[in-house]
């Protein structure tokens, strides 16, 4: 939620600030600044830019000129320009230019846009000069590492900037811009060989153990669950499946040898990405080169069908949906009724600006696993708006946004294309998308429990303390809320009288070597609900159980002395010599107080959540998943994750049908995590 800084140019300095939620994840969710410094007695001034329309800019790609040569034009007011080149896949002479010019007065301008070619006949000098080597992954030519200007005043070459291959150069003021293509110099030889294939050519892992999340890349690992396919750009693309007893996570492995490797914890972006399951289905998307780590129309989305022996698995590869980018929470796909061959994928977004009215997006597919098309509809909410009137948005919260999708849900089957995008905090927008003329239907979630509503409620991250699921039979909806209290370290004050200087106060804190410091126990309750399906009013919602981490025990001595273990982990930030005794000791009370809770996930088939849990001030630290069973008030199980990162959310597959037949797996549903490394 920080804000980005894009370009300067002189006196002149752009960035971009998330407007909500969604701006985190999507750039039309941003605004865009123009700052512009002026000397006394003048006031800076800071103007807002349009969004641009039916795209998005990288920051990279984006340039700012200032017309003048410094600040302004005769009276003083900025006058300047904002360029950004933009790549079009599959052309290497051809980009399209966004500019936006300034107006006096303070008014807004408008952004314009254009092919432009380079002016000059192939081979492009970057491929004459260096080319790439048949042996590199990235067979792109231009990806944006920054943008410079070489000009000043009314001259507007600006320079795009490929760190490996050259800069693209264009006069953005020009009537009829072009394109020239500059090379860089050749690399030298240890960074030819070594670095600039680094970054062009995969890195190739022998097998080894991967992080567990639901999405894995390394070396095949072909089985009766392999599924294989081609990229867009041609290359071979394997997904195989692991099923596991939940709490231990299950996976997908995807090889794609040409992809480019980076390890997880230094270029998460790299790595595919779950979206979405349905029956035996499974949607993910992969980035295709550097730009997919930065643009989601540089990534490729396949659907893998699980099929019983003696048919194999299928992996199909969707088209992009043209001139819009969906987020991943947004995106659900439906298996229809014809056992499962056929299936669409659908996304709600939301329009700025309007509670009533979102963009639905379908994409249906054809026989013989052919490509269908994406189509897209407005859609508007039939009725009131429940949720306004259940639970309205205090004025003193931050997000005053009407809808931000946390997950989607699907509440149908077959030709019943119902389907939920949930607001984890004010309520579930239902559709049936296979309906001619689909309509929107608003149901609030039941009122946050009073803790939450002065403090976490549209505060914290969506699903810090709820998540929404379906039964696996489709007649109820259920949700589950937390109210957490976050266990913590306090120091004892010093002795002495207080500094008035907060940073000499904070100094000699620091310089006292004999602080003593207690850890403050936590604790927590998860309430759960359900609603019958079909949905009809709020008033259906009904309070199924509850428990209290104080309340819980378990039967299980592995997860007693899992548990135990990850206490005592945040017991060493404690000076408490009598609690870490205690912490050793043979007890049957659970010690869930030391350890740091949340993001509760809920299993389809019964009242069990599945809570993420580390020790306190434990960054760094491995992460563990509790399986609560919240009607028995019992632990079932613990399982520790190989990710360190507490953010999440999680996908239940019921896959796993199709390939094993032992008891206990005929017919699960497995927990499937993401995790920001």
């Amino acid at each position: 939620m920080v804000p980005k800084a894009i370009a300067v140019d002189g006196d002149l300095f752009l960035f971009r600030i998330p407007i909500d939620r969604v701006g985190t994840m999507s750039l039309t969710h941003n605004d865009y600044f123009v700052y512009a410094a002026r000397p006394p007695p003048r006031r800076p001034t800071l103007d807002l830019l349009p969004n641009p329309s039916h795209d998005t800019l990288g920051d990279r790609e984006i340039a700012l000129l200032s017309c003048s040569g410094g600040d302004g034009g005769g009276d003083g007011e900025p006058c300047y320009v904002v360029a950004a080149l933009r790549t079009i896949p599959g052309s290497t002479t051809i980009h399209r230019l966004h500019l936006y010019r300034s107006r006096p007065g303070g008014e807004q301008g408008r952004w314009t846009s254009r092919m432009v070619s380079v002016d000059e006949p192939p081979p492009l000098m970057r491929d004459v000069v260096f080319p790439i080597p048949e042996t590199s992954h990235r067979q792109v030519h231009h990806v944006t590492s920054k943008a410079i200007r070489l000009g000043s005043g009314g001259d507007g070459t600006v320079g795009w900037v490929d760190i490996w291959r050259g800069i693209l150069l264009c006069d953005v003021l020009h009537e009829s811009p072009k394109l020239r293509d500059v090379p860089l110099p050749p690399p030298a030889k240890g960074n030819s060989h070594r670095a600039f294939q680094k970054h062009h050519r995969p890195v190739l892992r022998r097998h080894r153990r991967q992080p567990r999340q639901e999405v894995h890349q390394g070396g095949p690992r072909r089985d009766a669950t392999t599924a294989t396919s081609y990229t867009s750009n041609g290359h071979p693309i394997e997904v195989s499946f692991r099923a596991a007893l939940p709490p231990v996570l299950s996976d997908f492995y995807v090889y794609c040898p040409a992809l480019q490797l980076q390890e997880p914890a230094d270029y998460p972006s790299m790595v595919p990405k779950a979206i979405a399951v349905d029956g035996d289905l499974f949607l993910f998307r992969i980035p295709i080169d550097r730009v997919g780590t930065m643009s989601l129309t540089h990534n490729d989305y396949f659907v893998y069908m699980a099929r019983s022996p003696p048919h194999r698995p299928r992996l199909d590869l969707l088209p992009n949906p043209s001139h819009d980018t969906l987020g991943d929470k947004e995106i659900a796909i439906l298996s229809c009724a014809d056992g499962g061959e056929q299936y669409v994928v659908t996304a709600l977004r939301t329009i700025p600006g309007s509670k009533t009215i979102h963009r639905l997006h379908l994409y249906r597919s054809k026989p013989n696993g052919e490509q269908g098309r994406w189509t897209s509809q407005m859609v508007s909410v039939e009725g009131p708006l429940m949720r306004d009137l259940v639970c309205p948005i205090p004025e003193t919260v931050h997000r005053q946004v009407h809808h931000v999708t946390s997950k989607v849900i699907r509440l149908g089957t077959g030709a019943n294309g119902m389907v939920g995008w949930v607001d984890i905090w004010r309520g579930i927008l239902l559709c049936d998308v296979l309906q001619e003329s689909p309509k929107l239907h608003d149901m609030p979630l039941p009122l946050p429990a009073k803790s939450n509503s002065h403090r976490a409620f549209l505060n914290t991250t969506d699903q810090y303390c709820g998540d929404v699921a379906v039964s696996r039979d489709k007649s109820f909806i259920k949700y589950v809320e937390m109210e957490i209290v976050t266990p913590k370290i306090v120091s004892a004050t010093p002795p002495g009288d207080c500094d008035p200087d907060p940073f000499l106060e904070w100094l000699r804190r620091r310089e006292c070597k004999d602080l003593k410091r207690t850890l403050v126990h936590g604790r927590w309750k998860a309430t759960t609900w359900r609603m019958p399906i079909p949905v009809t009013s709020w008033d259906d919602w009904c309070r199924d159980c509850a428990v209290e981490s104080a309340e819980l025990s378990t039967d299980n001595p592995k997860a007693y002395e899992l548990l135990c273990a990850v206490s005592k982990e945040s017991l060493k930030e404690d000076d408490d010599d009598k609690a870490m005794e205690a912490a050793t000791t043979t007890t049957t009370r659970l010690p869930l107080g030391r350890l740091g809770m949340a993001y509760p996930a809920m299993s389809i088939d019964d009242d069990v959540i599945y809570v993420l849990t580390k020790p306190v001030m434990g960054n760094g630290k491995a992460a563990f998943l509790t399986a609560v069973d919240v009607r028995r008030k019992k632990v079932l199980a613990v399982a520790k994750l190989d990710s360190a990162v507490f953010m999440r959310y999680y996908l239940a597959v019921g896959i796993s049908k199709h390939f094993f037949s032992a008891p206990g797996t005929s017919h699960l549903l497995l927990p499937v995590a993401i995790y920001v490394f």
